[in-house]
């Protein structure tokens, strides 16, 4: 009887140091409608969770995505324009970054402003889909870098992601 307890005892004191173990080694918990971006150069996005699911996509780094599920180590994401796929947890970081969704006849261009607001000097542009890093943000502005280093400032609702 004493030996029953014992084992039962040393049982829960192992499942609860593993649940622990596991809790801090997994980082924060991935919650559907968090943000996600890409964080290699190169990763492919699947069309079901797994390597020898079929390749939709080839995503660069930066990527904003949206997790819209979880299966094990796969996310089930979809991007700005409602493309839906999967790509492994592992490929991911909550590095904040925005594309460009304004202009979506891609011929037009947003512009970067030298300061948040409509009247500052234009110091470049960006086209539609144009991945761009999250800075910092005042208001409805937000100031982000391309990968060039150029850096300025767009109105928020020009842009999707963080």
């Amino acid at each position: 009887m004493l030996n029953r307890i014992l084992i039962r005892a040393i049982f829960a004191v192992v499942l609860v140091v593993l649940s622990a173990v596991s809790g801090v080694a997994a980082g924060p918990k991935i919650k559907t409608s968090d943000m996600v971006s890409i964080a290699q150069d190169k990763t492919t996005m699947h069309a079901g969770p797994g390597e020898k699911r079929p390749v939709l996509w080839e995503l660069g780094r930066g990527v904003p995505l949206r997790i819209i599920d979880t299966q094990g180590t796969w996310l089930k994401l979809t991007d700005f324009e409602h493309d839906v796929g999967w790509v492994a947890k592992k490929q991911v970081s909550r590095e904040p970054y925005f594309i460009v969704k304004a202009n979506g006849n891609r011929q037009a261009r947003i512009s970067l402003r030298k300061g948040p607001g409509p009247k500052q000097e234009v110091v470049g542009e960006a086209a539609y889909g144009v991945v761009l890093k999250n800075i910092a943000r005042k208001k409805e502005w937000v100031k982000v870098r391309h990968e060039s280093g150029l850096t300025g400032w767009v109105r928020r609702d020009q842009l999707w992601g963080w």
